[in-house]
């Protein structure tokens, strides 16, 4: 009988459900479908996939529905298992966001992988300018920020059925800019960084044929700065009279179904 490893594509369906309840309330969720087309080159592990995703998440105090396409890249040279991922989002509020990720991992045991992660993006959303301050009229503005984080990551499958993952990675949000709908008027918005540390434990279990459960957990604190800036876990623009620390609790569940 004969078992080389012939090139093939696999697919998946993943439903996931997140949120980041805060310490003093408040927090994102979010909810989403995705599918994912991935073509596997080799058994060294070169692949290429392509997802596409839609759901609905917290943005500024209510839901907005949004929608993703993104491809990543990866090769396997021995030990050392690189990869690259892009996204592009759009969604309501005219959401619109890119992002890079880089994770250089490294396949020390069979059964266990750990990586540098590095990652970087651009996004902007529209809100009314009364939801800074309700003395303002609902004009609606745009607010620009960008990212940029790194961390390491630690992976252990166990056996086929189980698998476990460690993540700790610190990003900063810089919200730069705002500016009006027809971009004939901007205003820059210096020194505003948000930092975001967090590490999180997440664990894979392939409970029965083609399906498998995901949890995270995570924990994570956010330092905003004074005066006008995003918080991303908050999903909401906010003003601070003074430079405030706030703390979160995050999950994630999802129900994959992979299939050929």
């Amino acid at each position: 009988m004969d078992f080389a490893f012939k090139p093939h594509w696999e697919f998946q369906l993943d439903l996931t459900s997140s949120g980041t309840p805060g310490d003093k309330g408040g927090g994102g969720s979010a909810s989403d479908l995705a599918f994912t087309a991935t073509e596997n080159f080799n058994e060294a592990g070169n692949f290429i996939s392509f997802e596409g995703m839609g759901g609905r998440q917290k943005l500024e105090g209510g839901f907005a529905k949004y929608g993703d396409l993104s491809v990543t890249g990866g090769l396997g040279l021995g030990f050392f298992v690189p990869s690259l991922s892009l996204t592009a989002q759009t969604g309501d509020a005219a959401l619109f966001s890119t992002t890079a990720g880089l994770n250089l991992g490294f396949q020390i045991f069979d059964d266990i992988c750990v990586g540098l992660l590095l990652n970087g993006g651009l996004s902007s959303h529209q809100i009314p300018l009364s939801a800074l301050d309700p003395a303002l009229p609902d004009t609606l503005i745009e607010i620009d920020s960008r990212n940029v984080g790194g961390g390491l990551s630690f992976i252990w499958a166990t056996s086929e059925i189980f698998s476990f993952s460690l993540t700790g990675l610190t990003t900063v949000e810089n919200t730069y800019q705002i500016q009006n709908l027809a971009h004939t008027f901007k205003l820059t918005v210096p020194g505003q960084d948000t930092v975001l540390p967090s590490s999180s434990f997440g664990f894979d279990w392939a409970f029965i044929k083609d399906f498998s459960l995901n949890v995270t957990l995570q924990r994570s604190e956010e330092l905003e700065p004074a005066g006008l800036s995003y918080s991303p876990t908050l999903s909401q623009t906010v003003f601070n009279e003074a430079a405030t620390t706030l703390y979160f609790s995050g999950y994630s569940v999802g129900l994959t179904y992979t299939f050929q």
